[in-house]
């Protein structure tokens, strides 16, 4: 109502002169509203790429770490992007107009024509179905990042899909030190544990207390005898654990039989380099052993490590062995066939005789994860955020291609008296339509996911 009032003041001579100086305004105005949005969601990403991540911003306003534009840093982008896609759009098609005059059909001379003299109308249904796409594919990242986050959490805290101990070796090495190991039960192979049905491959990983010698400060390590050939085959090992893969850093076990790979934490407290020497005092019940090893190799994060809690070093598993002139006790990751039971492994391990004690079973902590109501919650939440946006853009695409199809009934009719068939007009039709469609899907898919990249 209010802009039809305004609009009945004028004359239509009046309403034609100012027309041209409101269009100025506007473009000045939308120009400037788009720089200062640019530069304000550049600036609040580069703050928050110093910051390094949206865990370090305080989200109360007496928190000194508190910055509310850095919280508003992806939104800034989401909603100022599809401007840009908007005005980039515009330019683009006076581009395709210019290059249709050399067109040879009428409809795709006409199509072009009208989409670089009339751009401005499409600059809306642009600007809404990149914005709703790229917020859709924003929130579908969320949920896959958190769903990727999950499953990377549990697969650390593991180290495999099922690792267990053996009860008997336990308590004896409790009841034991490293030169009277006679009273172990019998040590069973690898072998007789991959038979089990359901397993696929089984590695031998003993775990002792230790203390680094060098190290009086250093609280007490974990140390964590493996089966080199073994563990690269079962653990679960990330790219950004290491500079190099697991089965590099196990190779580099095999190249020494008293090799060590220690946390990069470690080697810088210890200022140590491959090849030097490192003892370590492995306790044995209540009984403290000196062992002596060669650092190969370093790494940044290895399975079941939290440094807070305590380092882990990692060495073969038959030096130590042999270094105590007898078997150790050990433990097992294994790496289950799909569809595989925990129970069943487990009771086929009492089959041999022996008593598993479940250390970590990743199948039935992402099958508890995933039924919390917090994480059903915030995924279906997600959900619906993606389909209101599919749902938004979509109607509104559908809603201004209709009100601009009746605006230009007048236009088509004249095309028609000119000689135009009607296919040829609804190809001048479709191919405008088309052609905003098409732009508003690629620009919104690369906004999503490039914003997904940037904050995600």
């Amino acid at each position: 109502v209010l802009p039809s009032g305004l609009a009945a003041r004028l004359s239509v001579v009046a309403a034609a002169l100012l027309q041209p100086r409101r269009s100025t305004a506007l473009d000045s105005a939308r120009l400037l509203l788009l720089v200062t949005l640019s530069a304000a969601t550049a600036y609040a990403y580069e703050q928050l790429a110093r910051r390094g991540s949206l865990g370090f911003v305080g989200w109360r306003p007496g928190d000194p770490a508190f910055d509310p534009l850095l919280l508003l840093a992806p939104s800034l982008f989401l909603f100022t992007g599809p401007l840009v896609i908007a005005e980039l759009f515009l330019l683009m098609m006076r581009a395709v107009s210019w290059v249709a005059a050399f067109l040879p059909w009428a409809s795709a001379y006409l199509g072009a024509v009208s989409l670089g003299r009339e751009g401005g109308r499409y600059r809306l249904p642009v600007y809404m179905l990149s914005l709703c796409l790229g917020v859709g594919v924003f929130f579908a990242s969320l949920a896959r990042s958190a769903d990727a986050w999950m499953i990377d959490r549990r697969r650390y805290q593991v180290g495999a899909d099922l690792a267990i101990g053996i009860k008997e070796y336990e308590d004896s090495l409790s009841a034991t030190s490293a030169q009277s190991l006679g009273g172990l039960p019998p040590l069973l192979p690898v072998g007789d544990f991959e038979a089990i049905d359901g397993v696929r491959r089984a590695a031998r990983v003993a775990e002792f207390q230790a203390s680094v010698v060098a190290e009086r400060r250093l609280a007490r390590v974990r140390l964590l005898g493996a089966d080199r050939a073994d563990l690269a085959d079962v653990a679960y090992f990330r790219g950004d654990f290491a500079s190099e893969s697991l089965g590099s850093l196990m190779n580099r076990l095999g190249e020494a039989p008293d090799g060590i790979l220690i946390p990069g934490e470690l080697m810088e407290r210890l200022q140590v380099q491959p090849g030097d020497e490192l003892v370590l005092d492995l306790y044995f019940g209540r009984q403290r052993e000196p062992f002596s090893f060669t650092m190969v190799g370093g790494f940044r994060r290895f399975p079941t490590m939290y440094p807070r809690q305590a380092l882990a070093l990692v060495c073969n598993l038959d030096y130590l062995q042999r270094e105590a002139g007898g078997p150790l006790p050990f433990g097992l990751w294994m790496r289950l066939a799909p569809g595989a039971s925990s129970d069943q492994i487990l009771q086929g391990v009492m089959r041999l005789g022996l008593t598993p004690i479940p250390r970590g079973d990743l199948r039935a902590l992402l099958a508890r994860d995933r039924e919390r109501l917090e994480r059903v919650g915030v995924f279906g939440l997600l959900s619906i955020c993606f389909l209101a946006g599919a749902l938004v853009s979509s109607m509104g695409l559908l809603i201004h291609n209709a009100a601009s199809m009746e605006a230009r009934a007048l236009r088509f009719a004249v095309w028609r008296a000119l000689g135009m068939w009607h296919h040829e007009i609804m190809t001048v039709v479709s191919l405008e339509y088309l052609t905003t469609l098409g732009y508003g899907l690629l620009a919104g898919t690369a906004l999503g996911a490039l914003a997904s990249r940037l904050y995600v």
